[in-house]
């Protein structure tokens, strides 16, 4: 079934660096002192290949990616490739200097924000980093910076109703186009910290009916809206060719998807093998098997009443909570849509 499956990479994120300035509490894949990163040759001959693959979008993060050694000319190989590109932030080191050599280069800015005010953010990243950061951006809006700022938070227990609310108006402060949040992953310091930070599988709906009850959307700003992943597009093997965004750690490591950092689950080494070999290789092809083979054979479901439905969420996630056959921690969210959608179904 999977021999004659095609793919195409459709964007690329790229962990340049494991170098870090902060030590944020929920940091997925533990970034600090470590000083490992990618060689610009590489780098190059990957976005060659990436774009030889139809990627025309890619993500650069790390650690922190200012700190990556060979990061201007990066950028320069990038804009010389005409390849669009995000960089991710925490912010605090977009003074002057960086702003102004920004200015010149075809790109978006997200800055990590976990909270719209220092209590909130500071609790995660460490005391002063929100005035940094804030204070960072609203000097790149005033260079001439024609990129969009967007800001991403992790979701975490630190954030109340009433914080969710106040993001939109460090948004509109500071210039940003859009408002994004992720979910905190059980990987890296995250793993560590997950007891305190973790807003507990019983409040995850609370948090979805908050999010969606704040979300907003002119022509200035977007507020976005949180889900959770019902089904793994890896899974959708019906479709040929099947997309694919495929994430580059420091190390060389590649992975199918951003969420995927168990070491046993890279697809193959940027330091031995083309990108290109790592998504069309055997690694990849047994994976897509087992993520075939994980909707029947998961533990936990085989006597839910949903199991038909249900499309199991995410299977890095599941990873996570301990292995490739773990629920996420989503299942009784879906629960409660199966269970609403029935009850809308029997009251017509």
């Amino acid at each position: 079934m999977f021999e004659n499956q095609r793919f195409v990479m459709t964007n690329l994120y790229i962990e340049l660096t494991s170098s870090c300035n902060l030590r944020c509490k929920h940091c997925y894949n533990a970034s600090g002192a470590s000083e490992k990163e990618l060689p610009l040759k590489l780098l190059k001959e990957v976005i060659c290949q990436a774009r030889e693959g139809g990627v025309k979008f890619i993500s650069l993060s790390g650690g922190e990616p200012l700190l990556y050694g060979k990061i201007w000319e990066l950028m320069d190989y990038l804009n010389d490739m005409d390849m669009f590109f995000l960089l991710i932030t925490n912010g605090t080191l977009l003074g002057r200097d960086v702003i102004q050599k920004l200015i010149k280069y075809h790109c978006n800015i997200q800055v990590s924000l976990d909270g719209p005010d220092s209590d909130t953010h500071d609790a995660v990243r460490g005391v002063g980093n929100f005035e940094r950061a804030v204070s960072n951006i609203k000097e790149l809006q005033k260079s001439g910076f024609e990129g969009n700022v967007v800001i991403k938070g992790v979701l975490t227990d630190n954030l109340t109703e009433q914080s969710i609310q106040k993001y939109r108006l460090l948004a509109e402060e500071i210039g940003a186009v859009k408002v994004e949040y992720g979910w905190l992953n059980r990987t890296g310091r995250g793993k560590e910290n997950y007891g305190d930070l973790f807003i507990g599988e019983d409040r995850i709906a609370e948090y979805i009916d908050t999010l969606h009850r704040n979300q907003y959307k002119d022509e200035r700003l977007e507020i976005a809206d949180i889900g959770y992943t019902d089904k793994c597009p890896l899974v959708s093997i019906e479709e040929n060719p099947l997309e694919v965004s495929p994430k580059i750690t420091y190390d060389g490591n590649v992975f199918p998807c951003q969420m995927f950092v168990d070491e046993e689950f890279a697809l193959g080494n940027i330091y031995k093998q083309t990108l290109i070999e790592c998504i069309q290789g055997e690694r990849f092809l047994k994976l897509l098997e087992l993520l075939s083979l994980r909707r029947e054979f998961m533990p936990a479901c085989q006597h839910c009443v949903y199991k038909i439905h249900c499309l199991r969420g995410c299977p890095a996630l599941g990873v996570n909570q301990g292995n490739l056959f773990e629920c996420d921690e989503f299942c009784k969210v879906r629960k409660r849509e199966f269970a609403e959608k029935l009850c809308r179904k029997m009251s017509i």
